[in-house]
C-alpha cells in the first residue's frame, strides 16, 4: 500500500511528533527531577518506561453501544416473557411482600451483575486489541530505527581498499 502525505499532513505529523517528544521529556523530568539539580539525564530506559504510560485510545465505536443496547433489549424481552408466563405466580408474590422483595432483589442483582460482566468482558477485549496494536507499532518503530541505523552506518563508512578498487574498475 502506498501512502502519500500532503504538505499540510506532513506539517501536522511533524507538530504531533514534536508534541509527543515534549510530553515524553516532561514526564521523564517529572519522574527524575531532584530539587536543586538543574540538569536531568534522560536514558532510553527512562523513555521506554514513560512511553508505556502514554496510550492513544481510539474513539469508542457506535457498534459496541448498539450491541449493548440489543443485549439489554433481549434481556428485557426475556424478562417480560417470563413475567407473562408466570403472571399467576406474581399475583401470589404480591400477597407476600417479603417473598416479593427477595425475588425482585435477586432479579436486580442478577441483571446488574450480568451487565457489569458484559462491560468488563468488552473492555478486556478492547484492551487486548490495543496491546496487540501497540506491540505491532513498537516492532515497526524498532524495524525503522534499525534500518535508519544501518543507513547511517553505511554512509559513515570510510572507503576501504576493496571499495577503492571497485570504484577504479568502474571508471
Amino acid at each position: 500500500m502506498k501512502i502519500i502525505l500532503t504538505l499540510s499532513a506532513r506539517n501536522r505529523l511533524g507538530f504531533l511528533t514534536t508534541k509527543y517528544h515534549e510530553l515524553l521529556k516532561q514526564l521523564v523530568v517529572e519522574d527524575k527531577r531532584v530539587i536543586g539539580d538543574d540538569m536531568v539525564e534522560i536514558t532510553a530506559s527512562d523513555l521506554e518506561r514513560v512511553s508505556r504510560r502514554i496510550s492513544i485510545r481510539p474513539r469508542p465505536s457506535s457498534l459496541r453501544y448498539r450491541k449493548s443496547i440489543m443485549q439489554m433489549y433481549f434481556v428485557t424481552g426475556l424478562l417480560l416473557l417470563l413475567a407473562g408466563l408466570f403472571y399467576n405466580y406474581a399475583y401470589i408474590l404480591l400477597r407476600n411482600p417479603i417473598q416479593l422483595a427477595l425475588v425482585l432483589s435477586g432479579i436486580a442483582l442478577s441483571f446488574s451483575s450480568l451487565s457489569l460482566w458484559q462491560m468488563n468482558r468488552a473492555r478486556g477485549r478492547d484492551l487486548s486489541d490495543q496491546e496487540a496494536l501497540k506491540s505491532l507499532e513498537i516492532i515497526r518503530l524498532d524495524h525503522q530505527a534499525t534500518i535508519q541505523r544501518l543507513i547511517d552506518a553505511e554512509s559513515t563508512l570510510e572507503p576501504t581498499e576493496n571499495n577503492v578498487e571497485e570504484e577504479s574498475e568502474k571508471t
